[in-house]
């Protein structure tokens, strides 16, 4: 994970500021499976086990860490 923020932290300067930058909300959606796949595999359980949507499951899998 070390590598990975490295990496992060030197691409993220060739990057416009957030409130410049336009993302499709479909390309928020993968992403976010994406992230949720590759980062936190209880999430994705949890939207799979319950039928929640991807929002769903990560809010209540943070709630469910607290």
């Amino acid at each position: 994970m070390v590598g990975r923020q490295c990496v992060g932290k030197k691409v993220s300067k060739e990057f416009p500021d957030k409130s410049r930058c336009i993302v499709p909300t479909i390309v928020q959606l993968e992403l976010s499976k994406w992230l949720v796949h590759e980062v936190c595999e209880e999430q994705a359980e949890l939207h799979r086990e319950h039928k929640l949507a991807i929002a769903d499951a990560i809010v209540y899998a943070t709630a469910r860490a607290f």
